[in-house]
């Protein structure tokens, strides 16, 4: 299998509406800056606040990181997103032993928590303090499928290739991005001032059902040959009137179902 890319630049692409992140994603930058600045791997923020509509804010924030050069591999981070650096770290380190047209993301929680689940792990272990009940919480309904079909092979703390997974943390190179060109992405002019771009993420409908913008683009990459994977060691904490937790690891351990 050949290696991909080696990571050289970053470039952190955030959609943020309005100027507005959350402190935890804040929180989260200034560690991912550090632990990139000690593996010898350059950083430079990108983001877009001018626009409501993600995909057009994904798709502007592509077109910045192509037209940097010196950029080699492209992250998308939610702006309500937080995660230890370390998690991001170790993505890196596996995302080099995938194809160069492969894209890997993190496996993130819905903003839900799994009442069910919650439910049985107070049963199972009335001992277990309340923190502990929140790891045990997240909701990754719909928010990833494995290709397998097995949900057993997320527990596996390696890489596991999926469908489609959503953008809250994902990992683009700069190869998969211009094979996708080569396969003819579409470039229309978008959004309140009509830029000229490449439609890498839309809405579309597909066989009645409305798909998003993130899966959407996870379908192209895998018509034009790539693959997608998906890491499920991140403890992801998806943020607003409540952190959701997603710790993919903490619920293996309780031997409870995803």
């Amino acid at each position: 299998m050949p290696n991909a890319r080696k990571i050289v630049n970053l470039g952190i692409a955030t959609p943020a509406y309005n100027n507005t992140v959350l402190m935890s994603y804040a929180n989260t930058l200034f560690g991912i800056q550090a632990a990139a600045m000690n593996a010898g791997i350059g950083c430079r923020l990108l983001w877009s606040s001018s626009s409501s509509v993600i995909a057009v804010a994904r798709n502007l924030l592509v077109d910045e990181f192509l037209r940097d050069d010196r950029l080699s591999h492209l992250l998308f981070i939610d702006a309500d997103m937080a995660f230890p650096p370390e998690d991001l770290m170790r993505m890196l380190a596996a995302s080099e032993s995938l194809e160069p047209h492969d894209v890997v993301a993190a496996i993130c929680p819905r903003k839900r928590l799994n009442w069910e689940r919650v439910m049985a792990a107070a049963r199972m272990q009335p001992q277990l303090a309340s923190e502990g009940l929140a790891t045990l919480a997240g909701s990754f309904d719909g928010m990833f499928k494995p290709l397998s079909g097995r949900m057993e092979d997320v527990f596996e703390d390696r890489p596991v290739e999926v469908e489609a997974i959503g953008t809250g943390a994902m990992l683009i190179s700069r190869s998969a991005l211009e094979h996708l060109m080569a396969h003819g992405v579409q470039r229309v002019r978008m959004g309140s001032q009509q830029i000229e771009l490449n439609v890498f993420f839309e809405e579309t409908v597909v066989n009645g059902f409305h798909t998003s913008e993130d899966i959407s683009f996870c379908h192209k990459v895998r018509r034009a040959g790539g693959r997608v994977w998906g890491v499920p060691w991140f403890r992801v904490t998806h943020g607003g009137n409540y952190d959701h937790i997603g710790d993919i690891g903490a619920i293996s351990r309780a031997h409870m179902a995803l």
